[in-house]
């Protein structure tokens, strides 16, 4: 990594890392904590500025060198008490990153590139940062192809999103479109079997559901669920049987069992 090394920076080398519960979205991402900074070094996204305590810089020089990218990071030393400062909390770990959004992918040539079987994971209205980063950390475990998500779902980038997803949206792809149902009727086109997750008596039981082809599967916002109108325009609906006086999950739980059982049938084969 070409970097450049100031241990006093100005205010405004450092406003990317100010008051960042209060971040607005931009075209950068934070990364926050020691091992979400560390996958960020070990990927191949750029990182536009590294801040961090002199002992994080020290252990951490090799795979700062190592990181390969085009364009120059800036990194800046300081104390923790110093960074607290300028980020609004208390820091535990005492290192911080900042990187670019990376361009995404297109959903067909994901669908042209990608090994099989295929497993598309949709999002329609998730809103919940820490939702959405525990769906992408369970997605890349569970050997997703990608995320797919619609414009009113919380962005995947948000601070608390990446924190959460322990840096699995550095590696899984992320497209996001409008509207749904046009990427549901191209997947149904290319002979992905579409799945909407709901409670409907007329879904069918998990354990029931050949799982094992090319896959996409929907999931809904935390208060509404999966939308009526995509309901519609899947080819199948399925659910998780559960005790009749507690009918739901969180979508970060139910996602989680969704996606588990899809593993177990693919690797039963």
């Amino acid at each position: 990594m070409r970097s450049v090394l100031s241990k006093k920076p100005s205010s405004q080398e450092l406003e990317i890392f100010a008051n960042l519960r209060d971040r607005k979205e931009s075209d950068h991402f934070i990364a926050e904590s020691e091992k979400i900074v560390v996958r960020l070094l070990r990927s191949q996204l750029e990182i536009t500025s590294l801040y961090l305590t002199e002992e994080h810089f020290n252990s951490k020089k090799q795979l700062i060198d190592s990181h390969i990218q085009k364009s120059d990071c800036n990194i800046f030393i300081a104390l923790k008490e110093e960074m607290a400062e300028i980020v609004g909390f208390k820091l535990h770990q005492g290192i911080l990153a900042a990187g670019k959004i990376p361009k995404e992918k297109n959903l067909d040539k994901l669908i042209t590139d990608s090994k099989l079987p295929m497993l598309f994971v949709i999002l329609d209205e998730v809103a919940d940062a820490e939702n959405m980063g525990a769906i992408f950390r369970t997605s890349l475990a569970m050997n997703a192809t990608a995320i797919v998500i619609d414009n009113k779902s919380v962005n995947p980038w948000m601070r608390r999103a990446v924190r959460v997803s322990m840096g699995a949206v550095f590696e899984l792809p992320v497209v996001t479109v409008e509207p749904i149902s046009d990427s549901i009727q191209m997947l149904r086109a290319k002979n992905i079997t579409t799945f909407a997750t709901t409670l409907n008596d007329s879904a069918k039981p998990i354990w029931n559901c050949n799982l094992t082809k090319d896959c996409a599967i929907v999931f809904g916002s935390e208060g509404h669920g999966v939308k009526a109108e995509i309901v519609e325009k899947c080819d199948k609906e399925i659910t998780i049987p559960m005790r009749d006086n507690f009918h739901s999950l969180n979508v970060g739980a139910a996602h989680g069992i969704f996606l588990y059982e899809i593993l177990r049938q693919r690797r039963s084969l």
